[in-house]
């Protein structure tokens, strides 16, 4: 099967076979070498020409690629992650003013907002949640009792 370069760095690439079904994140890539050999190892990204998935498996692709070789690179989906988390905790600490946040702060869309699910009728957004992450120390029946306040 037959590659087409799409990034480089050192002996990774990302590469995209020419039938377009899958894309490939290779070590000790070597183009000079004849085919079937261009490469020690590799993660394959399979798409069979479907063009939604595609797109997804090309950024799966590329997040692969670059935590490869650049060590201070996040992930998409540790991005969403993170942003869920302080979105959850800035809603649990007073729903008010994180909605006020969301809209002059980060001035954020409502496409923004309904990917990340804080519609101004959003269950998520109208809920305070009993998280430990966000007990401020006192025991809400869902901690070990590690983060429990000694009251003398």
């Amino acid at each position: 099967m037959k590659w087409t370069e799409i990034l480089r760095n050192g002996d990774y690439a990302l590469l995209q076979s020419e039938s377009d079904t899958q894309y490939a994140v290779v070590s000790g890539y070597d183009p000079t070498q004849p085919e079937g050999q261009q490469w020690a190892h590799g993660m394959y990204f399979t798409y069979f020409q479907n063009n939604p998935k595609k797109m997804l498996y090309l950024q799966s692709a590329y997040d692969c690629f670059m935590g490869k070789v650049n060590a201070d690179y996040i992930p998409r989906c540790r991005l969403e992650e993170l942003a869920t988390l302080f979105k959850d905790g800035l809603i649990s600490d007073d729903r008010e003013s994180a909605m006020e946040y969301f809209d002059e702060c980060c001035e954020m869309s409502e496409e923004e907002k309904s990917f990340f699910g804080i519609e101004e009728d959003s269950p998520i957004a109208n809920t305070k949640f009993e998280n430990p992450m966000y007990n401020k120390g006192y025991d809400d029946g869902f901690s070990d009792g590690a983060n429990s306040i000694d009251e003398d």
